[in-house]
């Protein structure tokens, strides 16, 4: 299946699963999205290892080190609508995803 912008996206056919959380954040819908496209490594992954463009269908890439282990993170952003939208793929490894690709959608 592809998006508007005729970019593949995954197929989770057989992953039916599905998992929807709500939170309130004294956050501005730019500030938001700017964390997830641009500044993953002031709040989540560790400076340094972030490889980002924010860009639909780039790849991405960060690590969380955490008790001397390294946990890598990566996909591509799948759909962005500047202070509204950012839907991406992730994929954990060390175990995380076991190599499935999720989709995450704010």
């Amino acid at each position: 299946m592809k998006n508007m912008q005729g970019f593949c996206l995954p197929d989770l056919s057989s992953r039916p699963l599905r998992l929807s959380i709500e939170r309130s954040m004294r956050a501005t819908p730019a500030a938001v999205f700017r964390a997830w496209t641009q500044q993953m490594d002031r709040w989540f992954a560790t400076p340094g290892t972030v490889v980002m463009e924010g860009k639909v269908n780039t790849v991405f890439f960060w690590e969380v080190q955490h008790k001397g282990n390294r946990y890598p993170h990566y996909g591509r952003f799948l759909r962005l609508e500047p202070d509204q939208l950012v839907e991406l793929t992730w994929l954990t490894g060390s175990g995380g995803t076991r190599g499935a690709e999720t989709v995450v959608t704010l």
